[in-house]
């Protein structure tokens, strides 16, 4: 059942690193020192640098690297097999001959991945004889597919000794058996306070994009109102080209391009409820599952607060108990 058109081969190839990614030492070495486990796992929301720090890596490796770049029509599970061995091809053309010709003539229910498991783990054995790293970034856009979770899943455990998967996602994969890699040692991740830019990198920074104007009282200021999110900065940034350094460090919603991109990369890709809950707790700086029951007029803020948690919504818990948000 494999599919009679073309692939798009600009979601399976390394994109070039541009003349002016910030080299973000201590992630790439990170990277570098860790790719020993299964998987590494790059979790935060949007506009953390995780693409950017992957084409940095990937760039940077003397290791074969096969990259896929996933949208949500790699939900569906034999469109994300035919795009994983194609990705695999760029480096390894030998591979994924079997699973082809499986995905050809399969008419199974596409849940049913667990032969494509067996195929592809055969492939990598017999047909990849060198350490290898595949790349699967945007991951949050097939998240909840349960067929192609169990597929990676799958693949995870039984990874021969020399391949290695690098996953990026806005949220963290809790379809796939974390505890288990975590068990035997074979996963590794960053989150959003490893991925927020430091004072230092927002200084390197900015000079690249065309500030050159700002003093380390006003970087470290900048630093503190950011947060670490660089997209805002670059997007605040770009805004107000031909402005003043105080409209950048302003930096706020009401800053057209931070807001164009928080509307459309962020609040309208939320399901419904999610997004009548972001905007109706929005005045809060601080909020709590009863306070936001009673000011919604629901009864499930404690599970809604978790999943803005788990998705990296600019939600961080306040303490252990989930009392505070």
């Amino acid at each position: 059942m494999g599919s009679k058109y073309p692939l798009i081969r600009t979601k399976i190839r390394i994109p070039q690193r541009p003349p002016s990614l910030l080299r973000r030492e201590r992630l790439v070495n990170f990277i570098h020192n860790n790719i020993q486990h299964k998987l590494i796992l790059l979790a935060a929301g949007p506009g953390y640098g995780k693409t950017s720090l992957l084409i940095d890596y990937a760039n940077d490796t003397d290791l074969p690297v096969c990259w896929y770049s996933l949208d949500a029509n790699d939900a569906h599970p034999l469109t994300f097999i035919e795009y994983l061995v194609a990705s695999i091809r760029e480096r390894f053309p030998q591979f994924g001959q079997s699973v082809l010709e499986a995905l050809h003539s399969f008419s199974g229910p596409p849940e049913m991945v667990e032969p494509f498991v067996r195929l592809l783990i055969s492939e990598i054995e017999e047909n990849i004889p060198s350490y290898f790293v595949l790349i699967l970034d945007d991951y949050h856009n097939i998240i909840d597919s349960d067929a192609v979770n169990a597929l990676v899943d799958g693949l995870l455990r039984y990874l021969p000794e020399h391949a290695h998967i690098i996953i990026a996602s806005r949220g963290i994969p809790r379809k796939l058996t974390l505890t288990w890699l975590a068990a035997q040692q074979a996963v590794i991740g960053l989150g959003v306070e490893a991925l927020k830019f430091t004072e230092e990198e927002i200084r390197q920074l900015l000079p690249r994009i065309g500030h050159n104007d700002l003093s380390d009282e006003q970087i470290h200021l900048l630093a503190e109102r950011s947060e670490g999110w660089i997209t805002g900065i670059l997007l605040a940034a770009q805004t107000n080209w031909r402005g003043v350094t105080q409209d950048i460090l302003a930096l706020s919603g009401t800053t057209e391009g931070v807001f164009d991109y928080m509307a459309a990369e962020i609040l309208a890709r939320q399901p419904e409820e999610i997004q009548h809950f972001l905007l109706g707790s929005a005045l809060f700086n601080e909020m709590s599952p009863p306070l936001c029951d009673a000011l919604l007029e629901i009864n499930n803020s404690s599970q809604i607060l978790r999943q803005l948690v788990d998705g990296n919504l600019f939600t961080f818990p306040l303490d252990a108990e989930g009392s505070w948000y």
